[in-house]
């Protein structure tokens, strides 16, 4: 069996390695770490092993094409190859990305080439005769299907809304989700709830980027909460003269983005695709868009630039200046 495991989706690719490396335990498994390696004898030393005893052996060879070395190697590699019976070898070569850059309709695809031709590229050899299982990024519906699917192993229910804020504060790597999805439900077990509720994604998930917790800065803002406008502040303004430049510059863009995202209030795939917007950024941006005016926008835009400058000029320190307009931007 000669395998390539790969694609955009880590998360998916990664779990398919793993059963794969529970599938026998009559078998044993020689993991190589393929970007590391000076010499593909590494990769063929089960080979070399003969006796009465030998047991049967998969060699996993992760990452190979990330290795600075690989234009010279790959070829020693497909020389060894096409002098093996490629029935009877046990070689898989795995990859956290897309070696061929190409994104495809299907969530996998599963590939045999009938008539292999001479390469010294061993991505275009794997392509002609190896075994092919090509995983991709899940669609938004898919995502919310799967955290779906995932809470209810763990017993928990979980609304539309509940879930669409588990995207929007988390993103959409399932790597991350997984982790975060299991820390609800430890949560709500602890409390002996069955139902995920939007209140208990915002206090038990974590943002991953800090820009992100900006968000809820502006929508407290809109929503008129003083106290929950404070307390971001205070945890995201941790040295004022560094943090400053960073808040303003994300508040400014975010305001911009729920202007434009309220233009595709009634197409969202349009709007993601035309603002190249990740689903959690939009639909955070268009649970905004659908009650602040035009109007109130503008207002606020206005108002941050005004701070900007005046802190800018020495005016105003910053965190006054950013507690002063919160106070009357919340009135």
């Amino acid at each position: 069996m000669l395998k390539l495991i790969h694609g955009d989706n880590y998360y998916i690719s990664h779990k398919k390695l793993s059963e794969l490396k529970k599938l026998s335990k009559e078998v044993e498994y020689n993991v190589i770490d393929g970007d590391t390696i000076n010499d593909t004898a590494e990769i063929f030393i089960s080979e070399q092993s003969y006796g009465m005893f030998k047991t049967s052996t998969v060699t996993i060879v992760k990452r190979f094409f990330k290795n600075p070395k690989k234009i010279s190697l790959e070829k020693k590699i497909i020389e060894k190859l096409s002098k093996s019976d490629l029935s009877s070898i046990e070689l898989v070569f795995w990859e956290d990305s897309n070696i061929y850059g190409k994104k495809k309709k299907s969530k996998a695809k599963t590939t045999t080439s009938k008539k292999p031709r001479a390469t010294s590229k061993l991505d275009t050899y794997l392509k002609n005769n190896a075994k092919i299982e090509e995983y991709i990024n899940l669609s938004e519906v898919q995502l919310k299907e799967w955290i779906k699917s995932e809470l209810s192993k763990y017993g928990i229910s979980a609304s539309s809304e509940a879930i669409n804020s588990i995207i929007q504060r988390v993103g959409v790597d399932q790597s991350i989700l997984d982790e975060e999805l299991n820390k609800l439900s430890l949560f709500l077990n602890s409390e002996s709830r069955k139902e995920l509720k939007k209140e208990d994604v915002e206090f038990i998930t974590t943002y991953y980027q800090k820009e992100f917790q900006i968000w809820d800065l502006t929508d407290a803002f809109f929503n008129k909460d003083q106290k929950k406008a404070m307390e971001i502040l205070d945890a995201i303004l941790i040295n004022p003269a560094r943090d400053f430049p960073m808040i303003i510059g994300a508040v400014l863009k975010q305001i911009k983005t729920i202007y434009l995202v309220g233009k595709f209030k009634n197409d969202s795939m349009t709007g993601m695709s035309k603002l190249r917007l990740p689903p959690f950024m939009y639909y955070k941006a268009e649970s905004l868009s659908r009650k602040i005016s035009k109007e109130m926008l503008k207002l606020m835009y206005r108002k941050f630039i005004d701070l900007d400058y005046s802190i800018k000029q020495g005016k105003i320190d910053v965190k006054l200046g950013l507690d002063l307009l919160i106070m009357t931007l919340s009135r």
